[in-house]
């Protein structure tokens, strides 16, 4: 059983409360963002003096992946106002699948006579009923193959070790690491530019030597991946297809 609380973030005016959680079966502190609330879960006994030093310690992720979080949502907000006929119409014919990573792009057609995602030359069929779920689940199993054969790849290249590796389809997070050395990939990397995905792939490999965002962290990154600051910006940017968090 969870006991919360509830405490306001020190000077962080802009973001929403920090909800204080003691679970009876937590190991360790961790911070949750999730659909626009944020709470720290807190093993029993441990003191509000530890809790607070974790809080300043995560301070730049959770402003990072705030900020994250809001500018996709205006994002999307945006692309609804701009394109209002296409609100219930998240895959459109026509329109191009690119996975840069494979050095694939496929023109997107839906059909009904189609029951399953089937490809033909330079064109993808998709099923019309559940049309997104079925290019998603498709797009994951190709995320599944690739990502961690690239984790691997680059692991080797640059001498790091981690314990394992998931491929999962979250709607906030491109990756993380556990204290363990396990990495979890969000499948939605492979529609990403190569330079894109190699520096998610590096930022995680990195926090199996590296658990936070210091300094250490950050001279880490500069040795394996020069571009880390225009690609973090980048990826900043980034927005996934509609259909993909349809």
């Amino acid at each position: 059983m969870a006991f919360w609380g509830r405490k306001a973030a020190d000077d962080e005016t802009d973001l929403p409360e920090i909800e204080w959680r003691v679970n009876s079966r937590a190991k360790r502190l961790r911070l949750t963002l999730k659909s626009g609330r944020v709470w720290v879960t807190i093993p029993p006994r441990t003191s509000d003096a530890t809790v607070r030093k974790f809080l300043k310690e995560t301070q730049l992720w959770l402003k990072e992946s705030w900020a994250k979080q809001q500018q996709i949502k205006r994002q999307h907000e945006q692309h609804l106002a701009d394109h209002p006929l296409h609100t219930n119409h998240s895959i459109t014919n026509n329109t191009e699948l690119r996975l840069p990573a494979l050095n694939q792009i496929w023109r997107l057609e839906t059909s009904d006579a189609h029951k399953r995602v089937t490809i033909s030359s330079e064109t993808m069929f998709i099923p019309e009923i559940n049309a997104s779920a079925s290019l998603k689940q498709w797009v994951k199993l190709q995320a599944q193959s690739y990502l961690p054969l690239r984790l691997a790849e680059l692991a080797t290249i640059h001498h790091f070790q981690y314990t394992g590796c998931t491929i999962r389809h979250a709607r906030t997070r491109w990756g993380s690491c556990t204290r363990q050395g396990k990495i979890n990939l969000n499948a939605s990397l492979i529609l990403l530019a190569p330079e894109l995905l190699d520096y998610v792939l590096l930022h995680e490999l990195c926090h199996t030597r590296q658990f936070n965002h210091s300094p250490l962290f950050w001279a880490e990154m500069m040795a394996v991946c020069p571009t880390f600051a225009s690609d973090r910006q980048q990826l900043k940017k980034t927005v996934l297809p509609q259909w993909w968090n349809a």
